[in-house]
């Protein structure tokens, strides 16, 4: 299961927690490209903390392959 799934899984199960709003806000904020105030990482324990970097590594990663699909994908459309 990919981190941005295990963190809806989690906010569906308590909207209401803290951690639910973190996460919301972050995955929110990815998606949009807008600002996310980390202060909101730092309240977080450990383990909740290590989700909301594993999610950032999951969307660091996807954006990344993403673009080089565009990249390709424009070269493709060039050559042809």
């Amino acid at each position: 299961m990919s981190s941005v799934q295990f963190a809806k899984n989690l906010i569906n199960e308590d909207p209401n927690s803290q951690f639910a709003k973190v996460l919301e806000n972050l995955v929110l904020s990815l998606e949009s490209e807008k600002c996310f105030g980390l202060q909101q990482l730092y309240d977080l324990s450990r383990s909740e903390f290590d989700i909301a970097i594993e999610i950032m590594k999951d969307w660091r990663i996807s954006r990344f392959y993403l673009g080089n699909a565009k990249c390709f994908d424009a070269m493709d459309k060039h050559q042809n």
